[in-house]
């Protein structure tokens, strides 16, 4: 990343924006997050689409010490990660994430995902929690992206509830979905920083939740590159 990308992607280094919608609050995920989110995580139907298998506490809290950590070894990529709560009891549902890195012309992309656990699917969780985050980061200009892996239509649900279309181009056999500016309303003005989103049913995986932003896990189920769509690049992996 040049002087001028690190620049650009400043805005990105600290610790990710508290986001809240009508039932949901995203908050900025932390290795301490770790032994209350295992069990939510534990379910091998999230990994449907994905691959791999659900980590076990310690492996899961050490993913998320080096998730905590902002950013990849070389500090090329910026991993934003955040637990997703109902707003009414505190619980939480799933996570989200975003892979954001800065192109050589300033142009600052980021790849998301998002997951919710089995459980709290088929309410909209996902949908609305993914909605929120992109939201968020085409207002400080990113361009948003997710790779969804064929025949995931719970993710591609979400994606398109979020703004996001299909694109002819394909990452590791998904198919890449872009937002479209238009699609995507404007943010309601509140006194806070806010997001929203809604979401699709069944495992799907989308990315950002755990892992580089980059590609949709499963849509409201986990998947450590981001649900529904999958994880984007695979972040602290």
């Amino acid at each position: 990343m040049d002087a001028k990308s690190e620049s650009d992607g400043r805005r990105f280094v600290d610790r990710p924006p508290v986001l809240t919608t009508e039932r949901l609050s995203l908050e900025s995920l932390t290795e301490d997050l770790a032994e209350e989110m295992a069990p939510l995580l534990a379910d091998a139907r999230l990994h449907e689409f994905v691959g791999g298998e659900p980590l076990s506490l310690p492996a899961l809290r050490a993913r998320y010490r080096r998730l905590a950590s902002g950013h990849s070894p070389d500090g090329g990529e910026r991993w934003l990660n955040w637990v997703v709560r109902r707003r009414d009891d505190g619980r939480a549902v799933g996570t989200v994430q975003a892979t954001v890195t800065a192109e050589g012309d300033g142009k600052v992309v980021a790849w998301v995902a998002w997951v919710v656990g089995v459980p709290s699917q088929g309410q909209g969780f996902a949908s609305e929690a993914a909605t929120a985050l992109v939201r968020w980061l085409a207002a400080i200009g990113a361009d948003v992206v997710a790779a969804i892996a064929p025949g995931h239509v719970a993710s591609e649900s979400v994606a398109r509830r979020a703004g996001l279309s299909v694109t002819g181009d394909h990452v590791d056999g998904e198919r890449v979905w872009r937002l479209v500016a238009a699609a995507v309303a404007p943010t309601p003005k509140e006194p806070r920083r806010r997001a929203a989103h809604e979401d699709g049913t069944g495992p799907a995986t989308t990315c950002l939740a755990d892992g580089p932003a980059g590609r949709a896990g499963p849509a409201d189920g986990p998947s450590e590159r981001p649900a529904a769509v999958r994880w984007t690049p695979d972040q602290g992996r």
